[in-house]
């Protein structure tokens, strides 16, 4: 019985061997091929072998998306109402005329939300201050929240609260919120996709906030 399986087994290699050295190929690269392939083609749109059931392919137009990472299950999919946001997505930074440094960067939605990340590096390379922001879907409604805090993490005296705004407008590369509870003196917090690499933000603060409003355009890092 071995012998009757081995010689397939050798005229299957022999045959590889074969073809590598008439087409001048590294002969490893062929049999970690065929390893890698298993002789088997992918159906566009589903899982791959061995992906956890229930779990989905992204397809962009019926075309699969390649993908470096796991397949995600389907609660991690994008809710439709915040796919719009996606236009934020990255690592964005601009130099402020002082020559401090701003960082902004954005998760893609997944499930009910993103993340957001903001950094100031100052003249001396310290930290100034850093915020964590998270868009997310709640009972039908976007909501913004944001918890501001000092170089070392430490939360402000009298800003234990997180700032929280309601949404105004989601429109293509565009969206808008206005700051609601202790956060009222906001007017507007405006993202706007200006081009495939810059990112502006636009702060606006009610007149009687005594507030000066400020506008950073981002540059796409990553």
């Amino acid at each position: 019985m071995q012998r009757t399986l081995a010689r397939p087994l050798a005229l299957g290699l022999l045959f590889s061997l074969t073809s590598c050295l008439a087409a001048d190929k590294p002969i490893f690269d062929e049999l970690d091929a065929r390893a890698q392939s298993g002789n088997r083609a992918a159906t566009p749109g589903t899982p791959p072998p061995g992906s956890p059931s229930g779990s989905v392919a992204p397809v962009a137009d019926g075309i699969p998306i390649p993908q470096t990472g796991p397949v995600l299950p389907r609660n991690a999919a994008e809710a439709p109402e915040i796919a719009g946001l996606r236009f934020l997505h990255g690592s964005w930074i601009a130099v402020n005329p002082n020559k401090t440094v701003n960082e902004e960067t954005w998760t893609l939605p997944r499930g009910n939300f993103l993340m957001g990340t903001f950094r100031q590096i100052r003249l001396d390379g310290d930290c100034a201050f850093v915020e964590l922001s998270q868009i997310a879907l709640e009972e039908g409604e976007i909501v913004l929240r944001l918890r501001h805090m000092h170089g070392r993490l430490e939360v402000p005296e009298g800003r234990a609260d997180i700032s929280q705004f309601k949404l105004v407008s989601l429109t293509k590369d565009r969206v808008e919120f206005a700051g609601v509870n202790a956060a009222e003196s906001v007017k507007s917090v405006i993202y706007e996709r200006l081009s495939a690499t810059e990112l502006q933000q636009s702060i606006l603060f009610a007149p009687e906030s005594g507030e000066k409003d400020f506008v950073t355009r981002y540059t796409l890092d990553r």
